[in-house]
């Protein structure tokens, strides 16, 4: 096997560990509704040298902003970011129950002209 054929199965090798490390981000961020910082990181590729970290960080920011996914810098972060939305969620007053008003007809079809029976035809033809 020549040396470029190496390298570049071992250029699709890391591509394919960088899209499985981004599919576990995306999953656990779908589950939780976010993800931590920490989490990003011990999802990580720990082989790679600091620049590639950076890129793949990057990535992976662009990512979940894409999935508008918050990234919290710690669980408690992300806890007490989650009490403050309930918080607000309580003060919103609840839906109206009250009974939805009446049709106002404006999708309604306009009803044909009839003739009235009591009209000067109805004299002209008398029924029999």
């Amino acid at each position: 096997m020549s040396a470029a054929t190496t390298k570049k199965a071992q250029k699709e090798k890391e591509k394919a560990e960088t899209r499985k490390r981004l599919e576990e981000i995306k999953v656990l961020a779908l589950r939780q509704g976010y993800v931590t910082e920490d989490q990003i990181v011990w999802l990580l590729d720990d082989d790679l040298d600091p620049e590639k970290q950076v890129e793949q960080m990057e990535e992976i920011h662009s990512m979940l902003n894409t999935m508008h996914i918050e990234v919290f810098a710690s669980e408690e972060e992300a806890h007490e970011r989650a009490k403050k939305l309930r918080k607000l969620e309580d003060k919103k007053p609840a839906p109206s129950t009250k009974a939805a008003p009446p049709d106002s007809g404006a999708l309604r079809r306009p009803r044909a002209h009839v003739p009235a029976r009591n009209g000067p035809r109805a004299a002209a033809h008398p029924r029999g």
